[in-house]
């Protein structure tokens, strides 16, 4: 498995280390697929294509939604106000809110998903 910049941060590395092993549990067929220099990464499903993607900066983590203008976000942790993505973000040192994000990713799976499969 490709790795992130060890350029970054060991804890913005550590914290997007966690969001990818949620990811790896909650949608263990979802491909990870790490950018150009390894900042980012995007993850998808044969069912619905690109569902997420992963982006690490100096200082946080960004968890963007490709649909997350449809998702239902109870918790108010997106952040956006385009027509259709929208990202949390994450801060090493802040709670990590594995509680809110798990019914975020499994919505953005079921939006995404190809009605034909």
């Amino acid at each position: 498995m490709k790795a992130f910049d060890p350029a970054l941060p060991p804890a913005v590395l550590a914290l997007a280390e966690r969001v990818r092993g949620c990811l790896r549990e909650w949608v263990p067929e979802a491909e990870e697929r790490i950018y150009k220099g390894a900042r980012g990464a995007g993850y998808r499903t044969p069912a619905c294509g690109t569902f997420c993607g992963l982006f690490l900066r100096k200082d946080r983590v960004y968890l963007v939604f490709t649909h997350g203008a449809d998702l239902p976000d109870p918790e108010g942790l997106l952040r956006g106000d385009g027509s259709g993505v929208r990202y949390a973000t994450l801060r090493p040192g802040e709670p990590f809110p594995e509680a809110p994000l798990f019914p975020l990713v499994v919505a953005a799976l079921l939006i995404g998903a190809d009605p034909r499969l």
